[in-house]
Order: structure tokens, then C-alpha cells, then sequence
């Protein structure tokens, strides 16, 4: 059995500032992480091609300008996901105390982006969108 520590040396940091659209509004972060099970990776011996992709969004005050990254190293997913050959990303909003005004770094759920903040048109989700699609996820 795999201990959380043992499981995280397959949780990466990623510079997600490639995937912003422009757009000031978007209170998004810099850096996300991704975890990438052993037999997910096309360089192992066990390669499964049938990996699965789950997106984990962070709580507000759960953004790592608060708590750095324990969220995606400890909310559990992560040995979950091993075991059961899924993708975990993990992407992150940040916090901002001008405009958009989000002083706890939550993801969009009041329309602080603009009114489309839960459709296909909203900036965060146009954002991971773009993620998912450099993964090799079809949407």
C-alpha cells in the first residue's frame, strides 16, 4: 500500500500562465499541479492508454498563496487515483483585492469573472478547458 508521501513523488508543479486568455478578470494562479499515476505515464513499462482525467478544484482559502500546495499533495485524491489509474489536475485560482474583487481566492461561483462565469464562455472554465485539451483529453 502506498503511503500519501510515497504516491506524491507523481504530484507536478505546472506553470499555468500558457493557458491564460487575456483577460484581467480571471483571478487565476500562476503555478497548478497535476498528478500523473506511474502506469499513466507513456514512459513506463505499464503504460495504460485508458487513463481517465478528474479535475480537482480547490476550495476558497484553499489557493496556494494560503496554504501552498496541501491541497493537491492532501485532499486524498491522489492515492485514490493511483490505484485507479486516473489523472488528477489540479488547477488554481488566486486571490485578488482589486478587480476582480476575490480576497479568498475561490473559484468563480458569483459571476465576480463576468455573467458567464459558469458556462463554456467563462473565462476559468475556457482556462481549464485549454488545459485539458494540451493533456490530450477531447472535450
Amino acid at each position: 500500500t502506498s503511503t500519501s508521501d510515497e504516491v506524491n513523488n507523481n504530484l507536478y508543479e505546472f506553470d499555468q500562465t500558457p493557458f491564460f486568455l487575456n483577460d484581467v478578470l480571471s483571478s487565476l494562479g500562476d503555478i497548478g499541479y497535476i498528478f500523473v499515476p506511474p502506469d499513466c505515464k507513456p514512459s513506463s513499462p505499464n503504460y495504460d492508454s485508458t487513463c481517465k482525467l478528474h479535475i480537482s478544484f480547490h476550495g476558497c482559502k484553499q489557493g496556494i498563496d494560503r496554504i501552498g500546495n496541501e491541497y493537491a499533495a492532501h485532499s486524498g485524491f491522489n492515492v485514490w487515483a493511483e490505484k485507479n489509474n486516473i489523472v488528477v489536475l489540479y488547477p488554481y485560482a488566486s486571490v485578488s483585492n482589486t478587480i476582480p474583487f476575490n480576497p479568498k481566492g475561490c473559484w468563480d461561483w458569483w459571476a465576480y469573472t463576468n455573467v458567464n462565469y459558469g458556462t463554456k464562455a467563462g473565462v476559468q472554465i475556457r482556462f481549464v478547458a485549454s488545459i485539458v485539451r494540451e493533456l490530450g483529453w477531447n472535450m
